[in-house]
């Protein structure tokens, strides 16, 4: 990854690989882009290019600036909506990179009442599994349950492999707000939507109507509230109705709640079975709880 994109993906700091290939004016013009947004990661990258002596005959430019950010603390960027970057591995013979950016609060573990601004990991690890197996959702109808950024579908939507897209969540603010926002930010919502590819959409499991057409559901980190489990697995009940499998991204945070939640999915007479299971993310070194993804079918 070149050092703009680090930067984009706010990598952290002491884990930038500064280049000599990247011109200053090249840097110079992303961190402005980048500081209009996350003031206090630009103030973080600008001391340590200042600390390895970086950029020499640049440095009255970035003193002056780093100067203009000596005030701006974490706290004050702790509440702020950040754009982060998230890259992706494509398995396409070409030199495009594929990317997916997000509005999120990486700080806050929910908001709102909703935990739809931060990407999950579970989220990083289904989309690493639809990349590596876009066989089958090609030509598909996928319904998204409990979408939150909206992620996994957005990156569905850039590959322009399946039919329909149903993105849902329970929270009717995130879908009319904050989903569409980050559909916008990678220019694909307006134009699918006039073709009615994309229908973003509140959907309260095992209240609301399940679409009819649908081939495939998927969802990441939805198995966290076991209190929620026996609708959830109702309305898995319902989709497969209709569609062929559910596949479902769980991070392992308590053993005893997945057991639950495996154990009202099989007393309702569906199969469920893991099919992939990690420990590590591209994009985060170490996990505090492995992820496994399930298929989950009649």
């Amino acid at each position: 990854m070149d050092l703009i994109d680090q930067l984009y993906s706010r990598c952290p700091v002491d884990q930038i690989r500064f280049d000599k290939e990247t011109p200053f004016e090249t840097l110079q013009e992303h961190l402005l882009k980048i500081k209009d947004i996350n003031e206090y990661y630009i103030k973080k990258v600008l001391k340590k290019i200042i600390d390895l002596g970086l950029y020499e005959d640049d440095t009255d430019w970035i003193y002056d600036e780093y100067v203009t950010l000596l005030n701006v603390t974490e706290q004050d960027q702790y509440s702020k909506i950040d754009s982060i970057r998230y890259f992706f591995d494509s398995t396409d013979n070409n030199n495009d990179k594929l990317y997916v950016d997000i509005y999120e609060k990486p700080n806050l573990i929910s908001a709102s009442g909703t935990t739809g601004f931060r990407t999950w990991e579970a989220s990083l690890f289904l989309c690493s599994y639809i990349l590596a197996n876009k066989q089958l959702f090609e030509g598909n109808n996928v319904l998204e349950l409990g979408c939150g950024t909206g992620i996994c579908s957005i990156l569905l939507s850039k590959l322009n492999i399946i039919n329909e897209n149903y993105v849902t969540d329970g929270d009717s603010e995130l879908v009319s707000n904050q989903l569409v926002k980050n559909f916008e930010l990678n220019d694909i919502l307006l134009k699918n939507r006039e073709q009615k590819k994309i229908k973003l959409q509140r959907l309260w499991w095992n209240e609301d109507t399940i679409p009819s057409d649908i081939d495939i559901v998927i969802g990441a980190d939805i198995t966290f509230d076991s209190t929620l489990f026996d609708a959830l697995c109702q309305c898995l009940l319902q989709c497969l109705q209709n569609c062929s499998m559910c596949l479902i991204s769980a991070t392992i945070r308590n053993q005893e709640t997945i057991d639950s939640f495996i154990s009202i999915t099989k007393s309702l007479g569906m199969r469920i079975e893991e099919i992939e299971r990690t420990t590590t993310l591209k994009h985060k070194k170490n996990l505090l709880a492995p992820i496994v993804i399930y298929k989950i079918t009649k």
